[in-house]
Parts: structure tokens; sequence; C-alpha cells
């Protein structure tokens, strides 16, 4: 049993817990959020929590930082404390990287045609890595899942190379995860809720008409706290078996298990758009397990995403529109 800490409710799961939360709750769970920094360093260099967008010379920058990290050597395994100082030895260039963007064609057109410049010391490699890591940070956009990704990505990469300890990973890592899963979490419910309205319509409209039954007005409360979240459908069904009108109770079964079907289609593709590292495998297991169309893989193939466009593209409204 979960207690909410806000009000002294129980709920019979963390579930219901988190939606009671994010219902009633919302502007204290923003509140408790609000007051956490990152500090990566000796000298108290903080990244605070910045609600503006990313730059898109930001954005682009860090994925060349990604892809130069790529060809550097394997880190040294000593520890060792970030310095923000300027970086010292020869500088080496690499490749250049086309990098995906959502910016104009204009834009992007001269962002393929720039070198970025490594140096060739550890120091000064990690520099470059922790700058690229503060300026994304400090712009960190919860619906923009490249950024997250790439976040996260450069967040490994400095503790491959001694500049963050585990302790100060962990705590860095959780509140990246906790800033983006409230996102994830609204955005699933709000998906889930467009593609349901029509079902769950026909559900009240059926329990409606049968208003002389009993069984079935007690049923209405019990089906309103299942679209809450607040029970799960496997203690909803046996309750249908209670209704007089057989034949409705069936059509209540069957539109129930659809919406059911809906809640874990919509959960899966963005739990595992968003947690997975190797999109292009994610995106092939979800269609062949056909929790998305040919198309909706297509316009999912094509990036970056946001949590909004992944939301469209699931509802079937296109990516953009």
């Amino acid at each position: 049993m979960s207690t909410c800490k806000d009000c002294a409710k129980s709920f019979a799961s963390r579930q219901s817990l988190s939606n009671h939360r994010k219902r009633m709750h919302r502007d204290n769970m923003k509140v408790q959020n609000s007051g956490q920094g990152l500090s990566l360093s000796k000298q108290g260099q903080l990244f605070s929590d910045s609600l503006s967008k990313s730059s898109a010379e930001d954005k682009k920058r860090a994925r060349k930082v990604i892809d130069a990290e790529l060809m550097m050597n394997k880190p040294s395994k000593d520890v060792q404390d970030i310095s923000l100082s300027p970086p010292a030895g020869k500088i080496a260039k690499v490749p250049t990287y086309n990098i995906a963007s959502d910016e104009s064609d204009s834009d992007t057109e001269d962002s393929g045609s720039e070198n970025i410049e490594v140096p060739n010391d550890k120091k000064g490699q990690d520099s470059m890595l922790i700058d690229a890591f503060q300026k994304l940070y400090s712009h960190f956009d919860e619906d923009d899942l490249e950024m997250y990704n790439d976040i996260l990505h450069l967040l490994d990469a400095l503790k491959a190379r001694g500049c963050v300890r585990g302790r100060e990973y962990k705590r860095i890592k959780s509140i990246l995860e906790q800033r983006i899963q409230l996102n994830l979490h609204e955005s699933i419910n709000s998906t889930v809720e467009n593609m349901s309205r029509d079902d769950k319509n026909e559900i009240l409209g059926l329990l409606r008409s049968m208003e002389k039954d009993k069984e079935a007005k007690k049923l209405m409360a019990v089906v309103k706290d299942y679209f809450e979240k607040e029970m799960e459908l496997e203690d909803v069904l046996p309750l249908l078996d209670r209704l007089k009108d057989k034949l409705s109770a069936l059509k209540l079964r069957i539109i129930l298990k659809n919406v059911e079907r809906t809640r874990n289609r919509v959960s899966k593709i963005f739990t595992r758009i968003t947690n997975g590292s190797d999109k292009g495998e994610i995106l092939n297991d979800l269609r062949s397990s056909n929790n998305i169309t040919d198309e909706q893989y297509d316009k999912l193939s094509i990036g970056p995403h946001t949590l909004p466009s992944i939301s469209r593209i699931i509802q079937g409204r296109g990516m953009y529109l």
C-alpha cells in the first residue's frame, strides 16, 4: 500500500499514487524538483535546471563532439577532477559528420562542412566533453529525446574518462530521468486518452443504458477508476458477469480489452524509444511485433523526434501537423 505524503490518501500501487500526485499535487512536485542542480567538480561548478530551449548550434556541436568522442583513444582509468581551463597541447582534426537537425535545410547545409578540433591530450579532451555537456544540459528540453540521449551519452563518456565519480554520476542521471519521466507519463496518458476516447464513450453509454441494473451503477464507478488508472483491468472484468444484460456485458469486455491493448501498445512504443540506445533495432522490433505500422516506422525513422511528435505519429496525425 502506497500513501500520498501530501494528502495521506492510500493507493493500491505506486502507479496509482504517481497518477494521483500528477493530477492533484502537480505544483508540489514541480517545487520539489525545481531546486535540484548539478555539481561535477570540487570547485562547485553548477549546471542549474534551466527551462529554456536548446539553441540549434549547441545541439549540432554536441552531436559533433559525441562523434569525435567515439574516435578518441580508450579513456584512462585514473579518476580525475574536472578542469574547465582552456585545452592545452596540439590540436587534431577529425572527419566531418552530417548531423540531423530540426532546423531548415539552409541551416544544416553549412553545418555538415565544419570540422571539430579535438585536443590530443586527455585534459583538453575532457574539457571539450564537459563544455558540450554543460551547454546541452543548461538548455535541457524534457520533450527532446535526441537531446536526452545525447546528454546521457556525454555523461557516460565523462564517467568512463574519470571526470565524474560514481555517486555523482548516479545522482545526475537520476535527476535527468526524473525530469523526462514526468513528461513521458503525460505523453503516454494524453496519447492513450485521445486514441481511446471513442471506446470510453461507448463503454459509458452502455452502462448508462442499463440504469435499472444496480450492478451497472456499481460497475460505472469501478470503470471510471480504471480509466484513471486507479484499478487494474483484471479487477474490473469479473464484475461484468454480474450484469443482467449478457450481450452488453460481452460488448463491454471486448471494448475494455481494446482500451487495455491501446494502453500497453502506446506505453511500449514510448518507453522503448525513450530508453533504448539503438533506435533502428527498437523500431524494427516494434514493427515486427505489430506495435507500429510500416508508415509509422518510416516516420519514426526520420529524426530528430520529440515526445509530442511521437504522439502525433502514433495517433496517425503526421509528424508536424
